[in-house]
């Protein structure tokens, strides 16, 4: 097929018959090496506080064909393939620090709803030369190890924000193409979800964070929010609360008491002390005052007991 291309760079234009093949198809990516295997690259941390989801962890052959263990059973890995898990067995991790494969960690808590294919099959092997989508993660994961850093400096140069959670898209879409899901509406759904997540999550502070605001920010009506939620654990309205209260606990945690709880919930877009008290009770079986208490440096701790017994007006 031909078709005719018209040049406007200079003041005579220029007919070219061009031949034009389809498919057009982007060459495949190079795969970056590493020199050797240093123990696991963390790609992204789980956001402040969340609750324990697992860890997705996934291995690339740098070369091959390499056998690589996993409980119990020995899969054969070529130059670029993926096997991804998320159990791996007792003995796997020190077999995998002495083969020719690059290891990562992501936390399951980005993959949403995929994070649940990978405990229904514990070991999912990714052909680069059938999965271009495959090829591509490998490619990304790989490109972002921080170097030759011993463990446990390295890192993945995505760090937590946008890159490190589009990471998490490509690996939890790779794991839906290897489960069979069809791209639809069940895609379509899962990534909306994604979006409101990750709306939630850069705007946990904001007090008018609410289920309106999210869908008018996303462009969606609040009904369609809701639908989207009927299948999630939580509903965007206790999501939210669920998060801030996750997020000013581990604030808690770290402060140590040096912190008023006061202003850790007006940080995070609570109302009143009061308000935040009551849901962080329900939610965690104490009080902020008692989870600070119980989390407190102990030289505060001594400090605030010896003001509590010194005599009145000597305080």
């Amino acid at each position: 097929m031909t078709a005719p291309l018209r040049s406007t760079a200079c003041a005579h234009p220029r007919t070219i018959e061009v031949e034009v093949t389809a498919p057009l198809l982007l060459p495949a990516p190079a795969l970056p090496t590493v020199d050797t295997a240093r123990g696991p690259v963390d790609i992204v941390p789980a956001p402040p506080g969340a609750r324990p989801a697992g860890t997705a962890h996934v291995l690339i052959a740098r070369s091959g064909p390499v056998k690589v263990p996993h409980r119990g059973v020995q899969h054969t890995l070529h130059r670029g393939d993926l096997l991804v898990t998320a159990a791996p067995g007792p003995g796997d991790p020190p077999h995998w620090d002495r083969l020719p494969i690059s290891w990562f960690r992501f936390p399951a808590f980005w993959l949403g709803a995929s994070a649940s294919e990978l405990t229904r099959r514990p070991t999912i092997v990714v052909d680069v030369e059938r999965s271009y989508l495959g090829r591509l993660t490998g490619s990304l994961l790989l490109a972002s190890d921080s170097g030759d850093l011993p463990a446990p400096e390295r890192h993945s140069v995505l760090g937590g924000g946008r890159l490190g959670r589009i990471a998490g898209d490509m690996l939890s879409s790779l794991i839906d193409e290897q489960a069979g899901h069809r791209e639809g509406e069940h895609d379509l759904r899962r990534g909306q979800v994604a979006r409101v997540r990750v709306h939630i999550e850069e705007r946990l502070a904001d007090p008018g964070l609410c289920a309106r605001s999210v869908a008018h920010a996303l462009g969606m009506s609040s009904r369609h929010l809701h639908r989207l939620f009927e299948a999630e654990e939580l509903s965007v309205a206790r999501l939210i609360r669920r998060r801030r209260l996750e997020v000013c606990r581990a604030e808690l945690l770290r402060a140590r008491g040096r912190v008023t709880v006061a202003s850790v919930a007006q940080r995070w877009g609570f109302a009143s002390s009061a308000h935040f008290s009551r849901v962080f009770r329900e939610a965690f079986g104490m009080s902020p005052r008692q989870w600070q208490h119980q989390n407190a440096d102990p030289a505060l701790s001594a400090e605030g007991d010896a003001e509590t017994s010194s005599p009145a007006g000597l305080s």
